[in-house]
């Protein structure tokens, strides 16, 4: 069965402000999930909507939330997310950023206690529109064994960039993981046989069940040097515990600056 983009949203939206979400809000937080699927990338679209109506049931979100912003310093922007929706939570951070951007030529604003916010490219594509550089981080749960081991110790660490470059910017988006849990979640649902590289099971072997690695590790892309990354991000903020159940605690950082500050000989 076909159902038109716009009929998703429009449903999404609905099933978001029955649990008190304001329009813009649910928008938003639809737009994110609609745009992932456009791409191809079931694991960070609406797949992921009843987890979050889950939680919005459970008061582990909070569909109205904002983000309370503080600078700490002239350029570093602090954000609690409020239990909010991530792509909420991000954007306001974004637009808070402008201040820091205006003064200094640079802004980073490192955000906690936000809901899942998807896919990173959505938000350095939205800073290049308005001409900036722009990188994002983000952490997760421990989901990924180091380079030759099997336990799960890191997040898949996720980072974006987006550099505003003539016609067509240039943009990155990218796991330390070599997939993404959601994916596996994806292949779970299908009941389809997953790639024997991507994931280790519970008894330390590769496995082709889906299932089975939904409690397994998975693998880190790169081997040793991305390894290396991931430990550099879960030293900033060590994994979050898993989200089902309890508010999520991951951390995200967003840089933005200005293409002609970044290049200036001074």
């Amino acid at each position: 069965m076909k159902v038109q983009p716009e009929r998703l949203r429009e449903i999404g939206i609905r099933l978001l402000e029955r649990r008190g979400s304001p329009a813009e809000n649910a928008w938003l937080q639809m737009d994110l999930f609609i745009e992932a699927e456009l791409r191809g990338l079931a694991s960070h679209g609406l797949q992921r909507l009843p987890l979050l109506l889950s939680r919005l049931d459970k008061g582990l979100a909070d569909a109205c939330a904002q983000g309370a912003h503080h600078w700490s310093r002239n350029s570093f922007l602090t954000v609690d997310g409020q239990r909010g929706l991530g792509p909420v939570i991000v954007m306001n951070a974004m637009r808070e950023m402008r201040t820091g951007l205006r003064k200094n030529g640079l802004a980073i604003a490192a955000i906690r206690n936000a809901n899942h916010i998807g896919m990173l490219a959505y938000y350095v594509e939205a800073a290049v529109a308005d001409g900036m550089i722009a990188i994002a981080m983000s952490t997760s749960e421990a989901l990924v064994h180091p380079f030759g081991g099997t336990q799960a110790m890191l997040g898949t660490n996720p980072i974006a960039i987006g550099i505003p470059c003539g016609e067509r910017p240039f943009i990155l988006d990218l796991a330390t993981s070599i997939v993404s849990m959601g994916k596996i979640n994806n292949y779970a649902m299908r009941g389809a046989p997953i790639p024997p590289d991507w994931v280790v099971g519970p008894d330390g072997r590769p496995t082709t069940d889906p299932q089975i690695a939904r409690a397994g590790a998975i693998a880190p892309f790169g081997g040793a040097k991305v390894t290396g990354w991931g430990w550099r991000l879960n030293c900033w903020s060590p994994p979050s515990p898993v989200p089902i159940s309890r508010p999520m605690c991951a951390a995200h950082w967003m840089t933005s600056m200005q293409p002609t500050r970044a290049t200036s000989s001074s």
